[in-house]
């Protein structure tokens, strides 16, 4: 990766360690309150299920694919945190 601003490609960033992070950052604040609003149903089942329809775990599996960790570990800290609440 180069020391360029972050800019994306099929939905995934490229570019410096930080940049690649803020674009991550700013996705994850935008399912953030998705994900806060699955946790709210008491089922486990019902949460995993409402969880995978929505597509958050399809975009969490791409980047994790498309983007290196070390370009993504704030945004990781948060998805972790966010996943944590919807498998508990």
């Amino acid at each position: 990766p180069c020391e360029q601003p972050a800019y994306k490609t099929l939905g995934s960033p490229f570019g410096s360690k930080d940049g690649c992070d803020d674009i991550l950052i700013k996705k994850v604040d935008k399912i953030a309150s998705v994900m806060e609003s699955i946790t709210n149903f008491e089922n486990d089942q019902i949460r995993y299920y409402l969880f995978s329809l929505t597509g958050i775990y399809a975009r969490y599996n791409y980047w994790l694919r498309t983007v290196p960790s070390s370009h993504m570990s704030k945004a990781l800290k948060l998805l972790d945190n966010l996943w944590l609440k919807v498998a508990a």
